[in-house]
């Protein structure tokens, strides 16, 4: 049947795998360098161990400036445009570091996880991304709402918002 997606699409069939990943000592300038030179809007954050600890994303950042988090929100905006300029122009007193900017608590799923349950996932917290970890919280993929537009149909999509 044309459309139909099996019941056992999980999360390693849809995943990137190897994702890049953010240090939550990074730098604001760092994750933002690694998010333009990857073309990403997002990545897990991991601790010391590198283990999935957050998520940040180019939003979080935005948010961050408008909250008035940033001592320089002029700083943020310019850096997360798509550009090569030198930001050495900035004054080192508005650099942060990933942890402040970070969504703590990370959704994690494991390889095994159904993709319809990473959707209904996504619905439930409103977020973008998915992290998929091994046993102890390594990541070792990602799956991103694209992800799964790629391989839902509209109907499958519609019934996973419903949580049907």
């Amino acid at each position: 049947m044309p459309g139909h997606i099996p019941r056992t699409l999980v999360a390693a069939d849809v995943m990137t795998p190897e994702p890049i990943c953010a240090d939550r000592s990074d730098t604001v300038r760092a994750i933002i360098r690694l998010l333009n030179d990857h073309e990403i809007s997002g990545v897990p954050v991991t601790d010391g161990t590198g283990r999935a600890v957050g998520a940040v994303s180019r939003t979080d950042i935005l948010r961050k400036a408008l909250d008035g988090g940033s001592r320089a929100p002029a700083f943020l905006f310019e850096m997360l445009r798509d550009s090569d300029q030198d930001f050495a122009e900035f004054p080192e007193e508005s650099v942060t570091t990933v942890e402040d900017l970070m969504t703590p608590d990370p959704a994690c799923v494991g390889v095994d996880t159904p993709a319809t349950e990473i959707a209904r996932l996504m619905v439930e917290r409103r977020i973008h991304r998915v992290i998929v970890t091994d046993r102890v919280g390594i990541p070792v993929g990602i799956v991103t709402s694209l992800d799964l537009l790629e391989v839902f149909p509209a109907e499958s999509a519609a019934r996973a918002r419903a949580g049907s």
